[in-house]
């Protein structure tokens, strides 16, 4: 579910809902299946897919963040430089 709905506003609560489990029970089954908790999951995926759309194709940086499901792009940016090392344009351009 998580993998198919990253772009939109998705919470713990709302997935247990839309796998009808209790959040609490999927909090803990997600962690220990997944190795990490949901939220830390949830940004994986939007960083990942916001890294290959980056490196794919010339849309802004900004809309690449709202597609990955980020829609502050300062707190997009600094994330990604945290995680990466390098800001989102600066990303772009050592991948080419």
């Amino acid at each position: 579910h998580v993998r198919q709905h990253f772009s939109e506003p998705l919470s713990l609560n709302s997935v247990a809902e839309a796998v009808r489990l209790n959040p609490a029970y999927l909090s803990h089954i997600f962690k220990k299946e997944m190795g990490m908790g949901f939220s830390e999951y949830l940004q994986q995926q939007r960083m990942e897919y916001a890294k290959r759309a980056l490196r794919k194709d010339d849309r802004s940086a900004k809309e690449v963040a709202q597609e990955a499901g980020f829609y502050d792009y300062r707190h997009f940016s600094k994330l990604f430089k945290k995680l990466t090392g390098l800001g989102p344009t600066e990303w772009r351009r050592s991948t080419f």
